[in-house]
């Protein structure tokens, strides 16, 4: 049954025209094949991640699913992963997706520094949002990861994506040894903000006329600077 459902995701996503026409059943596909993720992976299933990242690397459209099958994958196990599993089977999962992170984290940056097609970068920063409340901080910080965030910070297309992200890095909680990087993430962040919102924008004025899209953005700031300052 996985190797059906994995070859018909593969089938119907390499083709740009399939992929979109049949998205709502590569969405069913995706989340019948992270179900069985859940029994298989990773006693029956070593070879999963790396499969799927080789798989992600063929072409854009793929890639595209593949990342929504990670953000699925993370979602079950970290999120809504209760009264469904076992204690110890909710945690064989966080560590074989603690231990597999790596390629996961090549592939996101990868990504991000090299393609131009916006729903790919979309699904990437939507895949990081939710990894990034439980990866190990030495892949936030210690990686091109943060600098590569705030980069699409300014874009239109990208940014309040890209602020659910930096707020789920301002709600860390780490003790000092962060501290710099997170006080330059701060400083770098507040610089990009005053040519977006300018310091003497009427924010209830600005959010009371703006588009769906101006008046999430605003909410998003509120949550980063109150994770941030909290």
């Amino acid at each position: 049954m996985k190797n059906y459902i994995s070859e018909v995701i593969v089938q119907l996503s390499s083709n740009e025209a399939s992929f979109r026409m049949e998205r709502l059943y590569v969405n069913k596909l995706n989340v019948t094949l992270v179900q069985i993720l859940k029994h298989e992976w990773p006693a029956r299933w070593r070879s999963f991640i790396p499969d799927l990242v080789a798989a992600a690397k063929t072409s854009e459209t793929i890639c595209e699913n593949c990342m929504v099958i990670l953000k699925l994958l993370s979602e079950e196990v970290f999120d809504f992963s209760r009264g469904e599993m076992t204690q110890q089977k909710i945690k064989e999962l966080k560590q074989s997706l603690n231990s597999e992170f790596q390629l996961i984290h090549e592939l996101c940056l990868y990504v991000l520094s090299a393609s131009q097609r916006t729903e790919l970068i979309r699904a990437t920063l939507s895949t990081l949002h939710a990894f990034l409340s439980w990866i190990p901080l030495v892949y936030i910080f210690e990686s091109p990861l943060l600098e590569t965030l705030l980069k699409f910070f300014p874009m239109p297309s990208y940014r309040n994506l890209t602020l659910q992200c930096l707020t789920e890095v301002a709600a860390l909680n780490f003790g000092d040894f962060y501290n710099i990087q997170y006080v330059k993430m701060y400083n770098f962040f507040m610089g990009q903000l005053q040519a977006i919102l300018p310091p003497t924008t009427n924010i209830p004025e600005a959010y009371a006329n703006g588009s769906s899209e101006e008046q999430a953005f605003i909410q998003n700031l509120a949550l980063f600077f109150t994770s941030f300052f909290k």
